[in-house]
């Protein structure tokens, strides 16, 4: 079967480097990359046993789902790390009020930071709890945790 006189097999080439392209280029992150990846698959299938040209859909479908399947967790893996380079090194030293009523060292409560309500522990140096409305200072950042001291506190 041809089109333009290009064959069905070049046809799925086309259109898994198109995929490919978009998902590098236009929209990351939708799905793109699987699709590519299943239509450049299923063009190999086809040119080797032709004999299932009939079936190309079902193929294009079930192998696109196994490349998802394949690629998810090492993706997600490799995304994930992307970001864990961002540094928070600004908010170092800076003073926090604390929104919840106590926090407890080892315990999570929430803090108000330049008018954002984050998560917030105490630093397992801090020496008292904290009560609301006390200033704390952030000594580190864990994820969106706020690790904060006691040390140094304003009544």
């Amino acid at each position: 079967m041809t089109i333009f006189n290009i064959s069905i097999v070049e046809w799925w080439l086309i259109a898994g480097i198109i995929c490919i392209i978009i998902e590098f280029s236009n929209i990351p992150n939708v799905g793109f990359l699987f699709l590519g990846l299943g239509g450049i698959s299923n063009a190999i299938i086809l040119n080797n046993y032709s004999d299932l040209l009939k079936y190309q859909y079902i193929i294009f479908g079930f192998i696109s789902f196994l490349w998802l399947v394949i690629l998810w967790y090492p993706l997600k893996f490799y995304v994930g790390k992307k970001h864990d380079k961002y540094e928070y090194s600004d908010m170092l030293g800076q003073e926090v009020q604390l929104y919840s009523n106590e926090l407890l060292i080892g315990e999570k409560g929430q803090v108000l930071w330049s008018g954002t309500i984050m998560n917030a522990k105490l630093s397992k140096d801090s020496v008292k709890s904290a009560y609301k409305g006390d200033t704390l200072r952030i000594v580190q950042i864990d994820g969106n945790v706020l690790i904060c001291t006691t040390e140094n506190l304003k009544k």
